[in-house]
């Protein structure tokens, strides 16, 4: 039952510092949009307005894999008590790996640490 905590709180974690790192990117590119000018960077405005809806569906898309896949994971050990640390494992790390990538394609020019 400790490890299953254990592993839930970890989960916890990573979880919150993926939600804030996609907090302050969804900021900075809606901040990047603001920031143009309406006449002279039209192009630029619609582009990172893009930019924003598919962070977004990609977000949603990724959700949507994390969970069935972290599910097919738990599914192993159905019924057993390693049950909820499998499931609680698989999700840290597909969300540390997450965090990973939303920092390889944004975090070149930015900084999201």
């Amino acid at each position: 039952m400790d490890m299953n905590q254990c592993s839930g709180e970890q989960y916890g974690k990573a979880d919150a510092r993926l939600n804030a790192l996609y907090a302050k990117l969804t900021r900075l590119l809606e901040k990047d949009t603001a920031a143009d000018q309406p006449k002279r960077e039209t192009g630029r405005k619609e582009h990172n307005q893009t930019a924003i809806l598919k962070l977004r569906a990609a977000e949603r898309a990724w959700i949507q894999y994390r969970d069935l896949h972290c599910d097919a994971a738990r599914d192993q050990f159905e019924g057993g008590s390693m049950s909820p640390m499998v499931w609680a494992d698989c999700m840290t790390k597909i969300t540390d790996h997450r965090i990973d990538e939303l920092k390889d394609a944004y975090g070149a020019d930015r900084e999201l640490e």
